[in-house]
């Protein structure tokens, strides 16, 4: 680099570039780019996906039909149409963009669904019974549902392992300290330091989905489906 001259502060290219591109064409109304998106929410195997996470068929069917309309069409917001396809930006699959938000979808029809309070009538009030229910509005749109689900449950999961076994999972994971050289400080041999951080992330998964299955029984998720959703960040769970 010339003496004075700004180092190249472009940002990277997307991930995958080529099928943000296809997302792009497909806003501006190009066909066969259309068609290839139609593709992906039309294939049989996606609905089935959604089924065997806790969707019945024919809410498979309305989720992914409403997912079709705002891919294009929208939803009105702020006063301007807001295309779902528009927030593509290409750091995953495409597939997998799609499938996250019809998951969060999914999620928020369920936790919808059952919200119900019990209010007072006259004559309860003084026996101190139940009265009518009312379905009881929901205090927030999630937007990412799957993300919160999976944040909560790490925190919980990560909150109940040994912690010497916590302090060798920091110290490898995120200062990026050897196998080896833990083995020394802790006077172990490197075969069991690596035995614990291999059966330190077995229990994280177990105890990740177990609060999953805990916070939300109906949702039938696996952990592939986190890897798939949420990507690179899941890396260190690979042994």
């Amino acid at each position: 680099m010339d003496e004075g001259q700004l180092p190249d502060e472009s940002p990277a290219p997307p991930r995958y570039a080529e099928e943000l591109e296809i997302a792009l064409a497909a806003l501006d109304g190009e066909e066969q780019a259309v068609q290839a998106v139609k593709a992906i929410l039309d294939d049989p195997a996606l609905r089935r996906w959604l089924v065997a996470r806790g969707a019945s068929a024919a809410e498979a069917d309305e989720l992914f039909g409403d997912l079709l309309t705002d891919c294009f069409a929208g939803r009105k917001k702020s006063g301007e149409m807001n295309r779902l396809l528009g927030r593509y930006n290409g750091a995953c699959k495409l597939q997998n963009f799609l499938r996250r938000v019809v998951l969060n979808r999914f999620i928020d029809r369920k936790r919808r669904a059952p919200d119900v309070v019990s209010l007072p009538t006259e004559s309860d009030e003084d026996d101190g019974r139940g009265g009518r229910e009312l379905a009881a509005p929901s205090g927030i749109d999630s937007e990412d549902a799957i993300s919160q689900i999976l944040v909560d449950a790490v925190r919980r999961a990560f909150a109940s392992v040994d912690q010497e076994k916590l302090v060798l999972f920091r110290l490898f994971h995120s200062y990026q300290i050897s196998q080896q050289r833990i083995a020394a400080m802790w006077g172990w041999h490197y075969s069991k330091v690596s035995r614990a951080l291999t059966g330190l992330c077995e229990e994280l998964r177990d105890g990740i989905m177990a609060e999953v299955r805990q916070a939300d029984p109906w949702l039938q998720l696996e952990w592939e489906d986190f890897v798939d959703l949420c990507g690179d960040s899941l890396d260190l769970f690979d042994y």
